[in-house]
């Protein structure tokens, strides 16, 4: 009950703002989506086309600056590092599951520098402008916004592969260096969510100086030029669309990844089942990154016989 209140007034003040400083129809849209009609997928794809074409109008100039460039393909060639963020720092409160999933990515990929970034530690990365460092400060933004604006920025400075503190590798990731840009390319959701299924933030790869996370960056900051808050919960999504549907560098790039973890997602999904050979088999065919949300309750066992959870922490 107190989670649902949260979120009531969360969205409550979302809505108030939208209407009054940025968007009267977008307001709208968000108020039918959150209020009224949650599951319903065409307001989902009408709320973020809205915001789409507010945003490009308004920052066209931005836009403009990135059209014409025509960078080639390059393969990820920085530094060998991971980046993953944990905004609250990693101490004894951690959920064990996230400090298991560090643990093994770190000694899947020994020849990586494996960076958790907290609120403790980010200032030594990057380099925040001011009026953004007050609204973090101020705690204006939430720390999933703080956490994808921080990927956006580590990628473009740096480079390399950032992974949600919720994924779990079933093998090493250095087959990504052929690409410039990589991600999960689920293919899932294409007719309504805003990624279309062709990207998930929460598994990027890319090389540094990458036209799309320069863009993205950029957007970012113009925006918290004009705004205190951020206007959706995919937002980085959506800033990533403007570029995928308007820039043809980045979409070349975003195409180039073959389809890849289509059932990224089966862990939360049938975790707490008996593990079964063939299913698993069917699953890993092109999965070998699974989501299991700390959030989440699973049992390694269920009786005598391992569950699909149980087997992928035992096994891998």
């Amino acid at each position: 009950m107190k989670k649902k209140l949260q979120t009531l007034k969360s969205n409550t003040v979302l809505f108030v703002r939208l209407l009054l400083r940025f968007d009267v129809q977008l307001a709208v849209l968000f108020f039918l989506k959150s209020f009224l009609f949650k599951k319903n997928q065409s307001l989902h794809t009408m709320q973020y086309n809205r915001l789409k074409s507010v945003l490009v109008k308004k920052y066209s100039l931005v836009l403009q600056k990135y059209q014409n460039q025509n960078k080639v393909h390059r393969v990820v060639q920085n530094k060998k590092c991971v980046w993953m963020i944990w905004w609250q720092g990693i101490d004894e409160s951690t959920p064990p599951r996230i400090v298991q999933n560090i643990k093994h990515i770190k000694q899947m990929m020994p020849d990586y520098e494996v960076s958790v970034v907290s609120r403790d530690n980010y200032m030594e990365f990057v380099k925040i402008p001011d009026y953004i460092m007050e609204l973090i400060q101020m705690q204006k933004l939430s720390m999933t916004h703080i956490s994808d604006y921080l990927r956006v920025l580590l990628l473009e400075q740096y480079g390399g592969i950032y992974i949600d503190c919720n994924f779990y590798p079933m093998k090493g990731l250095d087959f990504v260096s052929q690409y410039s840009f990589y991600t999960i390319r689920h293919g899932l959701f294409s007719d309504w969510h805003v990624c279309k299924g062709l990207w998930t933030t929460g598994f990027l790869a890319a090389e540094k100086g990458q036209i799309l996370f320069s863009f993205v960056k950029e957007m970012y900051d113009n925006f918290f030029l004009d705004y205190d808050f951020v206007p959706s919960y995919f937002f980085i999504d959506a800033l990533i669309a403007i570029a995928y549907e308007n820039i043809p560098a980045v979409k070349a790039k975003v195409d180039r990844v073959p389809l890849n973890n289509s059932r990224y997602n089966f862990i939360n999904e049938s975790g707490n089942e008996p593990f079964d050979r063939l299913i698993w088999d069917t699953i890993t065919e092109d999965t070998f990154l699974l989501n299991a949300n700390y959030k989440y309750d699973f049992v390694e066992n269920k009786g005598k016989q391992e569950t699909f959870y149980g087997h992928l922490y035992h096994h891998y």
